[in-house]
């Protein structure tokens, strides 16, 4: 239906028809001017299906909004309740007919797959710190899971011989961080790893979680910079001595 000839014609539409169809004339007969006349609204519009795109359609299960094609040319379920159904639990059995696993026939391979932990994997840990340093007289070889607790528990041993305040006033001029008494929602540490102990002067507050492991695992590099790192791997080993098997010494495993 047409609209109104003096609507499209008045004084105001003119001029706004005329700014937005620029080169155009003023009755173009292309879909750009029509639409900017109003002449494409409802019913006029080419794409126009009885109002198919203005109805919504539901899931069959869960009466989730669906969109069109999956309701008229699809099952009909979204995507939760289409994974689901029988027929989607068939369809995926018979994906499955003929198909071999990427790992099928592999020997030695150890990975979360397999149901075996990365942490168990031995791996040579550079007692200096230096990664270009291989030499084996600088290797220490330990599990992956003892490795990460090597690096962590360096600030427990610096708290069991005293010189913890040393390292985090040297930690604190790296990092350039000033107050650490202030409590805004900050993460709490405890200077002398006990978290029952919240006496103000055990408490620091620092920034974010970034910062606190930095914290705990930068003390073995301070370790190997004061020159006791090896006395703190044969404190360790004597801690970790009761999860090692019988057969194995501490002399074994450097």
């Amino acid at each position: 239906m047409e609209p109104p000839r003096e609507l499209l014609l008045s004084k105001v539409n003119v001029q706004r028809i005329m700014v937005k169809m620029k080169n155009h004339k003023l009755n173009c007969l292309c879909g750009v001017c029509k639409s900017i006349r109003g002449e494409t609204l409802g019913s006029n519009n080419p794409c126009f299906r009885g109002g198919v795109t203005l109805k919504k359609y539901q899931c069959k299960i869960c009466n989730k909004e669906i969109s069109t094609k999956t309701a008229l040319y699809g099952r009909g379920y979204c995507r939760n309740c289409g994974n689901r159904t029988k027929e989607a639990r068939n369809k995926m059995s018979l994906a499955k007919i003929g198909h071999t696993t990427w790992n099928k026939g592999l020997t030695g391979f150890k990975g979360y797959w397999t149901g075996k932990s990365n942490k168990d994997i031995i791996v040579k840990h550079h007692i200096d710190s230096d990664k270009t340093n291989n030499k084996e007289s600088n290797f220490l070889k330990i599990t992956q899971g003892r490795h990460r607790s090597l690096h962590w528990r360096g600030y427990e041993y610096l708290v069991k011989i005293g010189k913890i305040y040393d390292y985090l006033k040297d930690f604190f001029l790296k990092y350039e961080i000033v107050d650490t008494k202030i409590n805004d929602g900050k993460v709490v540490h405890h200077i002398d790893c006990n978290r029952e102990n919240n006496h103000s002067n055990n408490l620091l507050y620092l920034k974010d979680k970034k910062i606190h492991n930095k914290l705990h695992q930068e003390t073995y590099k301070y370790l190997v910079r004061i020159n006791m790192v090896n006395d703190y791997i044969s404190w360790f080993l004597l801690n970790e001595e009761e999860k090692l098997p019988k057969t194995e010494t501490i002399e074994e495993l450097k």
